[in-house]
């Protein structure tokens, strides 16, 4: 069958799902189709396009916790931040708990407590504001819990992802992970999904993916990698927008949540790995480890390090925020002190570039606004609202 014929043929099943089925049908059409139907509009770069690329220009609107003692800034690690329609944020820490900062920069109240009942938490996964609610996955209990912006607790919901999992998010109220099938051979192409987790029924399914296989029949976790070896990069939106990177080249398949799929491709020059970023990697894992040197590794974990490659990923990270506005980070050397974020609107139209500081990272925002986690004063991170002007 030629292209056009298949382009034809896809074109008549959605039309037929839509008009005679619904929306729930559609998806089960959809999710069967060709992988080239989901992706055939390629926004290409060459390097020269992107190097080309306008800077937006990033304005700062208000800051949070730019003094050490400020009170409610005793952050642990934040998972994420999410504005809040009164101007202020909420501040989602992995270590618990939700804190709320007024528009002034005033510390409001905590919510949720530590514990194993409704609107409790052992630890704060993937946090999501939805409805009035923020929901996340407590992987120490293996459930969905949520509690209201009043402090009020919200359901909880009991879940088992499954062992095939290389990501996880929680979309809408619900648990989503990106499902890669186990295989023989690790590295071979397989058709992976990302799909909710219900707690009974067929999952489901956002979008689905060509990627390598992660996992062995069998296998309970992800194999060890090393600091600078290709990996998946993806995030889910807040309004389900999809965006995922295999991670060794610059190729991300978006789909969005509202309109038709793309497919990103560009030629950006890659970045080597330098000495010092090598002595860099290996000090930390020494250090996660309380190890001496790298023979006293365990065999799974000292082999990312003992050989490496001699360029970078392209991709460090994928940020999909509200409005469907991609941010995609680049990767850097440990010595540089600024890193650059290329930007995409939810159909894949470049509208520019960003920098921000090298450890900073976008948690919130559209295409006009960010708000970012950087290092602020002693190291301590602070949160500052951009906003984004062309």
């Amino acid at each position: 069958m030629t292209a056009a014929a298949v382009a034809v043929r896809t074109k008549r099943l959605l039309q037929l799902a839509r008009a005679t089925c619904g929306m729930a049908a559609w998806a089960l059409v959809a999710s069967v189709l060709p992988r080239d139907a989901w992706a055939q509009r390629v926004v290409r770069e060459t390097a020269v396009q992107w190097n080309a690329a306008r800077a937006l220009i990033l304005t700062v609107q208000r800051r949070w916790c730019t003094d050490v003692e400020d009170a409610g800034c005793d952050f642990k690690s934040i998972a994420q931040v999410f504005a809040m329609p009164d101007q202020g944020v909420l501040v989602a820490d992995v270590m618990g708990p939700l804190r709320r900062f007024a528009a002034d920069g005033r510390f409001v109240g905590a919510l949720a407590r530590k514990g194993q009942g409704p609107g409790e938490y052992g630890f704060v996964v993937t946090p999501h504001l939805h409805d009035g609610r923020v929901w996340w996955f407590d992987n120490t209990q293996m459930r969905l819990a949520s509690i209201g912006l009043d402090n009020v607790p919200g359901p909880v919901v009991r879940l088992m992802p499954p062992a095939t999992m290389a990501n996880i998010f929680v979309v809408a109220g619900k648990l989503v992970v990106l499902d890669v099938p186990a295989l023989a051979t690790l590295g071979d192409t397989v058709v992976a999904s990302y799909r909710t987790v219900p707690t009974s029924g067929a999952p489901r399914v956002l979008a689905r993916v060509r990627t390598p296989s992660q996992f062995e029949p069998g296998s309970t976790m992800l194999p060890m990698k090393g600091p600078f070896d290709a990996r998946i990069v993806s995030d889910v939106g807040l309004g389900g927008d999809v965006a995922h990177s295999n991670g060794a080249r610059y190729d991300v398949l978006v789909f969005p949540a509202v309109g038709s799929p793309w497919r990103l491709e560009i030629d950006a020059p890659a970045r080597r790995v330098m000495r010092v970023d090598r002595d860099s990697a290996i000090a930390r894992v020494l250090r996660a480890f309380r190890a001496a040197r790298l023979n006293d590794l365990v065999p799974t974990v000292r082999r990312g390090y003992e050989t490496m490659p001699t360029t970078m990923p392209p991709l460090q990270t994928i940020r999909v925020v509200r409005d469907g506005t991609v941010y995609l980070r680049l990767a850097t050397n440990v010595n540089d002190a600024r890193a650059r974020w290329d930007v995409f609107s939810r159909d894949g139209r470049r509208m520019g570039r960003v920098a921000l500081p090298a450890r900073a990272s976008i948690k919130d925002g559209t295409s006009d606004w960010i708000i970012v986690v950087e290092p602020g004063e002693d190291d301590v991170p602070q949160i500052v609202r951009y906003g984004v002007s062309r």
